[in-house]
């Protein structure tokens, strides 16, 4: 992270990036599945990625980018 956050400026730095599971709801299976996704916390917006970006160019192309704001993560222990 510190090689990449060298590229950005002070309110785009890398915060956290790492394997997640997504929960996926499914209408013909009753319980709640999970998918591996790769998160990306990059200033104030939430980066989703099926795999990890290898460069900086791959950050700017994520499957799915929300705003910080539009979000609410669940943590299951």
């Amino acid at each position: 992270m510190k090689l990449y956050n060298r590229n950005f400026p002070v309110g785009e730095r890398l915060e956290w990036m790492g394997w997640v599971n997504e929960g996926v709801l499914n209408s013909q299976i009753i319980w709640q599945t999970y998918i591996p996704r790769f998160l990306v916390l990059k200033g104030n917006e939430v980066l989703l990625f099926d795999n990890p970006p290898l460069n900086i160019a791959g950050l700017n192309k994520p499957n799915v980018a929300y705003k910080v704001y539009q979000t609410m993560y669940v943590i299951v222990i």
